[in-house]
């Protein structure tokens, strides 16, 4: 039985003079096969590397709920945060934790670290 084979796609990109004859002289020391070769491992190193970034998905809340989940942050994680830090944590807007955090602040909750 054949293994289904990937579908391939073509692309094409213009590079500048002094890349390209880079990549020509790699190619000439036998360390890429070709063009193609060469591009294929480019691409697929940079999508590994950045694979390693995490895509956030953000979520609308109120300043109540931003508010409510920073004194749970805080609760959990001792120490000096970032107000990014929670809303990335919980995937939050900014502005509502930016707002609460204010609120908190005026309320004497948290305080800015030194």
């Amino acid at each position: 039985m054949k293994a289904k084979e990937e579908v391939s796609y073509q692309v094409a990109c213009k590079i500048s003079k002094s890349t390209y004859f880079k990549i020509k002289r790699l190619i000439e020391a036998g360390m890429f096969l070709n063009f193609s070769d060469f591009t294929r491992t480019a691409i697929e190193n940079e999508l590994e590397r950045l694979g390693e970034t995490e895509i956030l998905s953000v979520r609308e809340a109120s300043v109540e709920e931003a508010r409510r989940l920073i004194e749970e942050y805080l609760e959990e994680h001792h120490g000096p945060v970032y107000p990014s830090d929670i809303a990335n944590y919980y995937g939050l807007e900014l502005e509502p934790v930016f707002e609460a955090v204010k609120q908190l602040k005026a309320e004497g909750k948290v305080k800015e670290a030194e």
